[in-house]
């Protein structure tokens, strides 16, 4: 069994991205338990995770790191056009956890 990631470098793949539904689909892929979520949660700057749904986590997760990165390159908020960007092939789906 491998082990996932380091949060910070999950959290950076995450800023590459371009749209939350990659950021989600990156996310499900790496399997990452209630736990890790909430470390990578800390890494982002996200608070009070604590008591709501892992599912939840990962869409908080996924719309922080894209949030972040549009507003420091000065972007306006977009919505996830699937027509419009294609998810990447995930390099760490070899990290997945089983």
């Amino acid at each position: 069994m491998t082990d996932p990631p380091y949060p910070r470098d999950i959290a950076e793949r995450l800023r590459a991205l371009d749209t939350e539904r990659c950021g989600r689909q990156y996310l499900q892929g790496l399997q990452l338990n209630r736990e890790q979520l909430l470390a990578l949660a800390d890494v982002l700057g996200l608070a009070g995770l604590h008591r709501v749904s892992a599912e939840r986590i990962e869409q908080r997760i996924a719309k922080q790191a894209v949030a972040a990165r549009d507003a420091a390159a000065g972007l306006r908020p977009r919505g996830d056009d699937p027509a419009r960007s294609r998810c990447a092939p995930d390099p760490a789906s070899a990290h997945r956890r089983r």
